[in-house]
């Protein structure tokens, strides 16, 4: 589905996809390392590290291997997605944070965490793939 997305978060998915293959070589270079060294020496763990990685590296794969990264790219809509989720998440719940302080538990808690959940994962979706950037900039452009 085409969608509009902004040049700047274009940019922000190409440093995102920069980051994520430095990050996979970074966990594979210290997987090694750590099993040239003996810490890993149960083969139970090496197999979870291994598959963690390659699971990782194929969620990465998936995402941004297209190389689509132009206006309306599949690429860049993953990457909008992905950081629209980001910034949401630490916007809501640093906010909810600071204005609650720190709440008591309650027996709702659990539910109202996952619908906000839930609603941040939409909000982001509907960013990224249903033109909801372009849907933001008409209303807060100041064409006189």
């Amino acid at each position: 589905m085409p969608s509009s997305t902004d040049e700047t978060l274009g940019r922000a998915g190409d440093l995102l996809w920069l980051a994520a293959r430095a990050a996979a070589l970074a966990l594979l270079v210290t997987a090694a390392v750590l099993l040239a060294l003996g810490a890993l020496r149960n083969l139970g763990t090496w197999v979870v590290t291994l598959t963690g990685v390659l699971v990782l590296g194929g969620v990465v794969g998936a995402l941004f291997g297209n190389g689509q990264w132009g206006p309306g790219g599949e690429a860049r809509q993953h990457a909008t997605f992905v950081v629209s989720l980001v910034l949401l998440n630490v916007g809501f719940w640093s906010l909810r944070d600071w204005t609650l302080g720190s709440p008591t538990p309650s027996p709702t808690a659990a539910f109202l965490r996952l619908f906000a959940g839930l609603c941040l994962l939409a909000t982001a979706g509907w960013l990224a793939y249903f033109g909801g950037l372009a849907r933001l900039r008409a209303l807060v452009a100041l064409d006189g």
